[in-house]
């Protein structure tokens, strides 16, 4: 379990560092971008590229933050709707769900990858491979299965440990 949790706060730290660079390198790219057009009056055609893919990077690194810190409000809404005494076989329903889910979005997004990076496309202003911008995609759909999974984990340990409990 220690491992668990080690493993669970490193995967976390970079998640929190990856979408705050992210976002802090989109911000500074779309205040260059405003600064070109209204002061300087040129146009930053790869800029606004540039400030697209960050901010596909940024959304999926916290879509994968959201599973970690249990973010996603649907899903909560969802749980909270139930009975207290039902609350904790609906959290490992969904926990479950959520991992068939994204074990699903997964495989898609592993198969569209798959073809941007076999087609070798570039991207138009600043010709960067099209694989490089969507493998965020995988990454994040990856990384909300590692949540969802030590989730599942946590929860049969707290059973297994309150079972302890009862039986002393």
């Amino acid at each position: 379990m220690k491992g668990l949790k080690k493993t669970e706060k490193m995967v976390g730290n970079i998640e929190d560092w990856l979408v705050i660079v992210t976002f802090t390198a989109m911000i500074v790219v779309v205040m260059a971008i405003v600064l070109c057009r209204y002061v300087f009056h040129i146009r930053f055609t790869s800029g606004e590229e540039i400030a697209r893919y960050l901010m596909i990077w940024c959304g999926y690194a916290g879509a994968a933050l959201g599973f970690r810190t249990h973010a996603h409000v649907g899903v909560v809404v969802f749980a909270e709707m139930f009975p207290k005494a039902w609350q904790p076989f609906i959290i490992k329903i969904r926990h479950i769900l959520s991992t068939v889910v994204v074990i699903v979005l997964l495989w898609v997004s592993i198969m569209c990858f798959n073809q941007f990076a076999s087609s070798g496309k570039l991207t138009t202003a600043t010709h960067i491979p099209t694989a490089a911008v969507y493998v965020i995609i995988p990454i994040a759909m990856a990384l909300g299965i590692l949540h969802t999974a030590i989730d599942i984990v946590k929860d049969y340990h707290k059973d297994e440990t309150s079972d302890l409990e009862v039986t002393d």
